[in-house]
């Protein structure tokens, strides 16, 4: 923690790490759309293809770092199911970010 703060630093660390990921990633997919590659639904469908496999990787990974067995348990998807904890919001968040993300990448090409 910063002193005086009771602000995580790992926590801070992820966090800019996260912003350069994504930084780096909106580059490589900028390249990757302005390449003469095929038409857009077919360059997005395998940008998705990529994230949808990265993000299966995390999910089923990351619990796997964890040294507590309680503690990875709690992480686990399979513990208390995929979708525990999803609601309504998730579905509202689902349903705007789908078409956001179709017209960033139309915005791009």
């Amino acid at each position: 923690r910063l002193p005086g703060r009771g602000v995580d630093t790992a926590g801070v660390l992820l966090i800019l790490a996260s912003i350069g990921f994504n930084c780096l990633g909106a580059l490589i997919v900028e390249k990757f759309l302005k390449g003469d590659r095929g038409r857009l639904h077919q360059q997005k469908s395998q940008l998705l293809l990529g994230e949808v496999l990265v993000n299966g990787i995390l999910v089923v990974g990351m619990p796997l770092l964890v040294t507590d067995p309680v503690a990875r348990a709690q992480l686990s998807p399979w513990h208390h199911g995929f979708f525990a904890g999803w609601d309504l919001r998730v579905l509202i968040c689902a349903v705007i970010w789908i078409p956001a993300g179709w017209i960033t990448t139309m915005v791009v090409k």
